[in-house]
């Protein structure tokens, strides 16, 4: 469980790199996971992770978020990620997908 919201922390961290309007706030609520296994030419069994976080924040509680980053700008985040775990517990976050309704 820790190493799953170091995971989680890790990933919200590499979207907040993207740029800081992008950041998720608050803990992200978990809408999906999925874990599969795969032979890799170079590294055998790697873990592979598709994981689906959302946030949806009303007004006041964005308001209260974005006292602390006042860059951000989207409270109604959703994400896509693909991880590789590799058999000695190294992650490699192959893509992010951030969006929100207010994104042209």
């Amino acid at each position: 469980m820790i190493d799953a919201q170091t995971r989680v922390i890790a990933i919200k961290n590499g979207i907040h790199e993207l740029g800081y309007d992008m950041s998720f706030m608050g803990t992200p609520e978990l809408q999906s996971i999925s874990i599969s296994t795969k032979k890799d030419d170079i590294v055998d069994d790697v873990v592979k992770v598709e994981l689906n976080l959302t946030e949806n924040h009303l007004n006041k509680r964005f308001d209260l978020y974005n006292q602390s980053l006042p860059d951000a700008k989207y409270p109604c985040l959703s994400m896509k990620a693909n991880i590789d775990i590799d058999n000695k517990g190294n992650y490699y976050i192959r893509e992010t997908n951030v969006s929100d309704p207010g994104i042209d």
